[in-house]
């Protein structure tokens, strides 16, 4: 009978690769494209409703992301580690582990005689997560910080090969030789074990990304082009928005509203996307299409408002 994963990282024997510059790296990062973007927000701020403002905002935003991203790149390198005991060797980063059941595992070995490798994915100063070539050996999951080859111990077993930093390889061969003869006590499935976040199909989906991405980009141009006519506007304007819609008579700041508008229909659309995606496919794609006209309907509209 073949079990599930259990939910708690397994017990054993621990290795934690050095993994200390990737963690500077990321770190220093985060504080440049957080501080960058509060940076910009008060300078939003202070500016008041204008294009410079607007794009100063637009621009925090993006850089937000980034900080958050360079963050989870610190956290997911500080969790970096490998635990063997008699059921497996477990891989973790982040809020993915990858499990390998102990009966799995052919062979160690060293990488020393293998030359380097060329990783596509994830390359930082020690820090290498992805997929590469490795001669006599084919493609490898990497999950390391190794600088030169000296550094690499490959796991190989009939599905996958895994390309690991161990500072002492002797050390970690004899623990999963005293594994193999001790017998698991449960059977593990060779699989990655990811978190919700991570598990959401939506991140190997290219079109949900790309519709998202193009309703994003739309998101802001209704903002452009509302923030880009507002100071020549005047203190007292005629609004008809939606087009055909009742004629309305007040204060410029009114039209402010379409790019707030515009914001929250795609932060809310979006969010149903991701979870809607893990039902259907069709109606996520939907939903981001749907939004994506939205947005570009609202930029024409706002464009109708303030000229």
């Amino acid at each position: 009978m073949t079990l599930a994963a259990p939910t708690a990282p397994p017990t054993g024997y621990l290795v934690r690769p050095p993994r200390g510059t990737p963690i500077v790296v990321a770190l220093l990062a985060a504080a440049f494209c957080g501080g960058l973007g509060l940076g910009l927000a008060a300078r939003g701020l202070s500016t008041g409703p204008s294009l410079a403002g607007y794009l100063s905002y637009a621009v925090a935003c993006v850089l937000g992301l980034f900080c958050f991203g360079a963050l989870y790149l610190a956290y997911a390198a500080a969790a970096l580690r490998y635990i063997v005991d008699r059921n497996g060797l477990a891989i973790q980063w982040g809020t993915m582990r990858v499990l390998v059941p102990m009966s799995d595992i052919e062979r160690i070995v060293l990488g020393r005689s293998l030359g380097a490798p060329r990783v596509r994915g994830l390359n930082l100063p020690g820090l290498h997560v992805g997929r590469g070539e490795v001669r006599r050996l084919g493609e490898v999951c990497f999950f390391s910080t190794h600088r030169t080859p000296d550094d690499l111990l490959y796991v190989v077993t009939p599905d996958a090969t895994y390309g690991l930093t161990v500072r002492e390889p002797a050390r970690f061969a004899l623990e999963v030789q005293r594994a193999q003869e001790v017998g698991p006590e449960v059977q593990l499935r060779h699989a990655p074990v990811r978190g919700f976040v991570a598990a959401l199909p939506f991140w190997l989906d290219r079109w949900a990304q790309g519709l998202m991405l193009a309703a994003a980009v739309a998101a802001v141009l209704v903002g452009i082009v509302v923030y880009a006519r507002f100071n020549s506007l005047p203190a007292t304007i005629t609004v008809r928005f939606p087009e055909g819609s009742v004629v309305r008579v007040g204060s410029r700041s009114a039209v402010l509203a379409i790019p707030v508008f515009g914001a929250i229909l795609l932060v809310v659309n979006a969010g149903g996307a991701l979870l809607v995606r893990n039902v259907s496919r069709v109606m996520a794609l939907t939903l981001l299409a749907a939004t994506l006209a939205c947005e570009l309907a609202l930029a024409i509209g706002a464009l109708n408002a303030v000229r």
